[in-house]
């Protein structure tokens, strides 16, 4: 995986690339859902990062990561949003390696927490690299880095 590299970005991935992706993997890609999925946060406060998964200088997978208040960082989770890879690359292992460099920058930022809302589909994938859910939410799974 030497041609592969994850880039954080505070923009996300070029539109036409989120379409591409999210349409092999069948999810809604129309206009408005690119829009909303580019601009939404789940709360006002929080600040969104992209994990960009290149390989070949191709963008083939993502994740959005909404960020907590820079004082809160090492007491909030970072919460995972849209972790996508190309459906060709799924079983490549590069859905862990993004995984992983997220979790290398969130260590790095000294962040503590992670946490996201799995797919059914995905949740066996997070949990096999120690998310866990949580007894009163057990849709959200997350895992401690430290």
């Amino acid at each position: 995986m030497s041609d592969t590299k994850v880039d954080f970005s505070m923009d996300p991935p070029p539109k036409e690339d989120l379409v591409r992706i999210l349409q092999g993997v069948q999810w809604d890609a129309k206009d408005e859902a690119i829009d909303l999925m580019i601009t939404h946060r789940p709360h006002p406060s929080l600040m969104a990062m992209w994990a960009i998964l290149m390989q070949e200088k191709k963008v083939v997978g993502f994740a959005t990561l909404y960020l907590p208040p820079p004082q809160s960082l090492q007491t909030a989770p970072v919460f995972i949003g849209n972790f996508v890879i190309e459906r060709a690359l799924h079983g490549s292992g590069r859905g862990s390696f993004l995984l992983l460099k997220i979790e290398q920058w969130c260590s790095q930022m000294q962040v503590k927490l992670l946490a996201l809302q799995t797919l059914e589909s995905s949740t066996p994938f997070f949990k096999s690299k120690g998310f866990d859910a949580n007894l009163d939410h057990s849709e959200i799974l997350f895992k401690s880095l430290v």
